[in-house]
């Protein structure tokens, strides 16, 4: 699942600076955790927090910052399994599949729009009707069940409503 974006290199020891897109504040991964750059497996030598949204990432076999450049601009991407392992460190396409249950519709995640300065859910509710969903709403409000998939939250009236 997506997690993230390698922007650049930082320092002369290989490391880069990664954009991630989570559901709360950067957590620092633990040295060894897998991850996909760019459709490629790599190991996790060292990592440190810069801000709630960046993160320094350092990886076995880069240990310059020749080897670090083509890295920039790569998606960086870990299993579900490995997400949910990893204390805090949710990513925003762990809501993709969810089942979001209301009082009034239940539905399912289609998609994560991480961009936006306040990231949105795309809920199928069925029946051809489709609505977004404020990130920030699900977190501040829902119930959220990572390991099991699901989502309660009391909507706030006519949200499913708006295109």
């Amino acid at each position: 699942m997506f997690a993230g974006t390698v922007l650049r290199c930082h320092g002369l020891r290989g490391d880069v600076v990664a954009r991630m897109f989570l559901a709360g504040p950067v957590v620092a991964l633990p040295a060894g955790t897998v991850l996909s750059v760019g459709g490629r497996e790599m190991v996790l030598a060292r990592c440190a927090v810069r801000d709630a949204r960046r993160i320094n990432l350092g990886f076995d076999g880069v240990d310059s910052r020749e080897a670090a450049a083509p890295l920039a601009g790569l998606d960086i991407a870990l299993s579900r399994g490995a997400a949910l392992a990893i204390g805090g460190f949710r990513p925003l396409d762990l809501f993709t599949g969810m089942k979001l249950v209301s009082s009034r519709l239940e539905g399912v995640v289609l998609e994560v729009d991480p961009e936006p300065a306040n990231p949105l859910v795309a809920v199928d509710a069925g029946h051809g009707r489709r609505f977004e969903v404020p990130v920030s709403l699900l977190l501040s409000i829902g119930e959220i069940d990572w390991a099991g998939g699901a989502v309660r939250v009391e909507l706030p009236v006519g949200i499913e409503d708006l295109d």
